[in-house]
Formats: structure tokens, C-alpha cells, sequence
């Protein structure tokens, strides 16, 4: 949860306003987004289609590269996170490899 909080974050949602995490905005007010399929889906179950990896993993090429120029410096100057920056990355990193791997065998991303 605080993966995604903070990938929310990253885009301006809040997810506390979002249904299915305590609020009552529908993810279809969250227009041309693709972080939508990943923030919205759930964490144990269902795919996201191969057609759609392409777009999310560009997107979450955008934030990785975007924090990169924010640096680790700021972060510790008081960047109110959930989650260190470092493991941020990490994960985010591993949500791109995942996608790429998904995007060069034209398979979908499966949850379980």
C-alpha cells in the first residue's frame, strides 16, 4: 500500500479520496493517466493486458527519471514518504522490469 501511495503521490492523486481506498472519487474522473491501471487494480488477483504494458511502463520510466532530478537530497531535506526513497526506486524499478518482460513476451501481468 505505501508503494502506491507514494506512486500516487508522484502523479497528484490522493488515494484516501479514491474508491476502494476510503473515499468516493471514481478512478474514471483520473483522465488520461495510465498509473490508473496499476493504482486501481487490485494486489492479489486479475492481469494487466499486454496492450497496456507499454504505456504503464513509459510512465513509470517518466517518474523514475523525474526523481532522479529531484535526488536523494531532497528527499532527506524533509520529503514527507511512507516509504525511503531507495526502496521507492527499488520497487519501481522492478515494476518496470516486470512490464518490460511482459511487453518482450506479449504476455499480460498477472496477479496472484
Amino acid at each position: 500500500m505505501r508503494f502506491r501511495q507514494n506512486l500516487a503521490r508522484q502523479v497528484n492523486i490522493d488515494l484516501d479520496e479514491m474508491k476502494g481506498f476510503g473515499g468516493d472519487k471514481a478512478w474514471s474522473n483520473v483522465k488520461d493517466e495510465p498509473l490508473v491501471l496499476l493504482l486501481s487494480h487490485s494486489d492479489c488477483d486479475g492481469e494487466i493486458v499486454q496492450a497496456h504494458c507499454e504505456p504503464l511502463r513509459n510512465r513509470l520510466i517518466e517518474i523514475k527519471m523525474g526523481l532522479y532530478d529531484y535526488s536523494a537530497q531532497s528527499f532527506e531535506k524533509g520529503q514527507k514518504w511512507e516509504m525511503d526513497y531507495y526502496k521507492f526506486m527499488y520497487y519501481l524499478q522492478r515494476w518496470i522490469d516486470g512490464l518490460e518482460s511482459a511487453i518482450n513476451l506479449g504476455e499480460p501481468v498477472e496477479f496472484m
